[in-house]
Order: structure tokens, then C-alpha cells, then sequence
């Protein structure tokens, strides 16, 4: 048999006006029913957003290394012709576009840093064949990183 428990606790003060309530349920049924006649516990969090994902968004916003934006407010209520999923899908998209030119510069310079080591083996080891290889590698490695930089 599944057992179900649950206290659902609401205290709000505004301006000195106070509203609490504290209900214990053990039906499932009784505290959706009670959940959904009262507007201030619906799925929205008091405000916050959505409660399924409102402790995933709270941490990936908190500890994420790149920015993460909020949920955009909805256009509904602003004036005609203004989009802000639009400019939201835009900022994504830039983010995203330094985040991968930023993973190519590294791999780039990593990778810059190995030729050299390549050249200085190959010149020890006398490859000249090798030597002007690697030089040419070089070269182009170093370009792209130029054309990165711009």
C-alpha cells in the first residue's frame, strides 16, 4: 500500500496584513484538490517559476561557468512588435558562439605548443624533412589563431 503524507505551510505579510495557512494531508487526492483551489500554492512557486524545475535552475544559475539567463518574461503584456525570446535566443546564441571560438583557440594553442616541441625534437634528431613539415604545420596553426583573435 503507497502511503502519502504531506504539510503544505503558506505565511505571507504585506504591509502589516497577515495571511497563514498550514494543512496536514494523507490523500493524494485531497492535496491536489487543495493545490489547485488555492492560487497561491499552484505550481508556480510563489513567484519563482516553475517548482518541478525550480531547484535544477537555482543551482545550474548559481554554480554554472557560463551565464545562464533567467526565463524571459512573457510577451504577452508588452507593447506590439517587441520580442524577447527573440533577443533571448539571440544572446544564447552568442554565448554560444564565444564558448565554442574559445575551445578553438585552446585546442589551437595546445596544439601550437606540440608542433613546437615536435620541431625541437625533429631539429635534434636532424628529420629536416620533418623540420620543414612541422614549420609549415606551425604556420598554419598560427594564422588560424590570428583570424581567431579578430
Amino acid at each position: 500500500m503507497l502511503m502519502f503524507k504531506w504539510k503544505v505551510y503558506f505565511y505571507q505579510n504585506i504591509n502589516g496584513k497577515e495571511k497563514k495557512v498550514e494543512k496536514e494531508f494523507n490523500n493524494p487526492n485531497e492535496y491536489y484538490d487543495f493545490i489547485n483551489s488555492h492560487p497561491e500554492f499552484s505550481n508556480n512557486l510563489l513567484g519563482f517559476g516553475n517548482l518541478d524545475n525550480y531547484l535544477e535552475n537555482f543551482f545550474n544559475s548559481r554554480f554554472a561557468l557560463e551565464p545562464v539567463y533567467n526565463e524571459v518574461p512573457s510577451n504577452n503584456f508588452l507593447p506590439e512588435g517587441i520580442d524577447l525570446d527573440k533577443y533571448e535566443a539571440e544572446a544564447q546564441k552568442i554565448d554560444e558562439e564565444k564558448k565554442k571560438k574559445k575551445e578553438k583557440k585552446n585546442v589551437l594553442k595546445k596544439s601550437l605548443e606540440k608542433l613546437k616541441e615536435f620541431l625541437e625534437k625533429f631539429k635534434k634528431e636532424k628529420k629536416d624533412d620533418l623540420v620543414k613539415k612541422v614549420k609549415k604545420d606551425i604556420e598554419k596553426v598560427e594564422e588560424k589563431l590570428k583570424k581567431l583573435a579578430k
